[in-house]
């Protein structure tokens, strides 16, 4: 078990792919075409009962019509717009506390890799992008293991043969020293760190 404490995430910068950013920008946008729905059915079914009830009043005394509809839009902006505010609120708040939730788990689950321990399973990842990031992490952490196994085998069988030119002589030795130690490069050298985001 790694003894080291995870790094916080409020200081780091997270490149995200797939269909995050068109989530995040539509979902906002559909609720306030919800809210403006919703307010322009109230407004034209309530000005439209006031306004033909003070049509056909015999002694209307409505002479601004704006007396009318300055109450009701008050009432929409007020409310409506604090519904609106209110319901984006909400969204943000499960949004981003569901996505810190699950790289918090997925931190966690990196703090647990250790040299030479196999990686368990990934934590319950309920954001997709978390989980394509922690199935890529995994992923290459086996990758590693596998790496660090073959390294190991070619050690020990270059130290085979360095044994064996002990005990029998430089003669045949030879060729299978220097046999075991381009195999030994080939392991260390097949590691590449990908750098590219692309």
């Amino acid at each position: 078990m790694a003894n080291h404490k995870p790094l916080p995430f409020r200081r780091r910068t997270f490149l995200v792919k797939h269909a995050f950013q068109v989530r995040f920008a539509v979902y906002p946008l559909l609720l306030l075409a919800a809210f403006l729905l919703a307010a322009g059915v109230y407004l034209s079914d309530h000005l439209g009962q006031v306004l033909r009830l003070q049509l056909y009043l015999p002694h209307s005394r409505l002479g601004n019509p704006w007396e009318v509809v300055s109450p009701a839009l008050y009432r929409v902006a007020a409310w409506g717009g604090g519904a609106f505010l209110a319901a984006l609120a909400v969204w943000v708040w499960g949004r981003f506390g569901r996505l810190r939730r699950d790289l918090d788990r997925l931190a966690e689950w990196v703090a647990t890799l250790a040299p030479g321990t196999p990686p368990g399973g990934l934590p319950p990842l309920a954001d997709g992008e978390v989980r394509a990031l922690g199935e890529a992490l995994l992923h290459a952490a086996r990758q590693l293991d596998a790496w660090e196994d073959g390294v190991r085998a070619a050690g020990e069988r270059l130290a085979q043969a360095a044994g064996r030119v002990e005990e029998e002589g430089w003669g045949e030795g030879a060729a299978q020293v220097r046999s075991a130690w381009s195999d030994l490069r080939e392991a260390v050298g097949a590691l590449r760190v990908e750098e590219d985001l692309g």
